[in-house]
């Protein structure tokens, strides 16, 4: 089970062929203030877990999350094109070839037992 709403996890994780279903969990993705962006990354996907693990207790589920940092600060999602574009234009020739600027954090819930990873995308 993949606790994600995204079209993107969802077409990542077809790629390996299995048979899955999707759940969106359904929670408050807002980072807590002076919380690291890794720390943001894995309490997201903790979160994710446990919510879609609650609904599905038998099943194996798998939350994920990536938060982007940038000069020292998390930036959330835009939320509009305009933010977006803000958002890139305020980036552009600093972190662009940066592997270390996205923080992905994942849980697996299976049996009411936990599993958590965090890493840069570059070790993912």
């Amino acid at each position: 089970m993949l606790a994600s709403s995204s079209p993107y996890r969802r077409e990542l994780l077809a790629r390996l062929r299995l048979q899955f279903d999707t759940k969106t969990p359904g929670i408050d993705e807002t980072a807590r203030h002076g919380e690291s962006a890794s720390a943001t990354a894995l309490r997201l996907a903790q979160a994710k877990a446990r919510a879609v693990g609650g609904e599905f207790p038998r099943a194996l589920v798998i939350g994920c999350d990536q938060v982007v940092e940038f000069d020292g600060a998390c930036l959330g999602k835009p939320g509009s094109h305009d933010n977006a574009v803000a958002q890139l234009k305020a980036m552009r020739g600093k972190i662009v070839l940066d592997p270390y600027g996205v923080l992905d954090g994942r849980a697996v819930r299976e049996a009411g037992l936990e599993y958590h990873m965090l890493g840069r995308s570059a070790d993912i």
